[in-house]
Parts: C-alpha cells; structure tokens; sequence
C-alpha cells in the first residue's frame, strides 16, 4: 500500500489529513529477493531497493543481502511541496511533525508552539524545515533551467 487509514485516530476517518502513525507506518513485504530494509524506509526508496535486490550486485540472488534504506530518517509532506498543510521527519522513534495550519510542532512530548520548544526539539524543528525550503528551492531551481 502507499498509505494508511485513520480510523478516528487523532479525530480522523480516512487518509490524507495528517502524518500521523496510522497513516503512515504501512507494511512493506518482501519475500524471494536477497534484500534487507531499515526502517524507516520511504517509498521513493522502492524504486532503488528492487533495482540493487534484482541486478545482483551481490551475487546470485540466494547471496548475501542488500541493506536497503537509510535506518534514519524520511522526510514526508501533506499537500504540495511549496504549501503543504503539514511536513515530518520520520524516525525510529515515531513521527516530528510541524502542522502549518496551526502553527504547531507534534513532538514525542505532544503538540506544542514552535516558541514552546525545548533547544534539542528546536534544533530538530529548524533541521526539519530547513529542510523543505531545501527541497523546494532545489526544485525551483531546476524548473527556472528547464528549456
């Protein structure tokens, strides 16, 4: 699958609202392929994994396993790059979510205004958006080159 569901978690019925985990941590099976997935994996990653568990870089596919994923973490968005309704990093540990539509940043403690943040939670929410207006600049930059 590409998504969850949330059924009535955090208010919710359906997909498509929040990152949060139930829309988020979905299963991946993979069986027959010599490949291993840290996780957090994101799905932009599949691509790659089937290519490096099939090409056989490491043998006949009975030998040793690819290691597929960064075991970090995956940046996600809801909504569109440039305005998304929420942004987060997905960890081991569970979900850093910052919500644009009110102004607020999901921690392991809860919700909280970005001002409310302690220095290691503030350190992670500027990584985190730093980050997106990496990845948007990164694409404006690219489609203002485009012929």
């Amino acid at each position: 699958g590409d998504h969850g569901e949330s059924l009535f978690e955090e208010g919710f019925l359906g997909h498509g609202y929040a990152l949060n985990e139930s829309q988020l941590r979905i299963p991946l099976v993979v069986s027959g392929l010599p490949v291993r997935i840290q996780v957090p994996f994101g799905q932009s990653q599949l691509r790659d994994a089937i290519n490096v568990a099939l090409s056989g870089q490491n043998g006949p596919l009975d030998s040793r396993p690819s290691v597929i994923g960064n075991g970090g973490r995956v940046f996600q968005y809801l909504g569109e790059l440039d305005e998304p309704a929420q942004i987060a990093w997905l960890t081991t540990s569970g979900t850093f979510v910052y919500d644009f539509r009110v102004d607020r940043v999901k921690t392991a403690a809860g919700w909280k205004r970005p001002t409310a943040l302690s220095p290691e939670e503030l350190r992670g929410f500027r990584d985190l958006v730093y980050t997106w207006e990496a990845m948007r600049l990164t694409r404006h930059g690219r489609d203002s080159h485009a012929p």
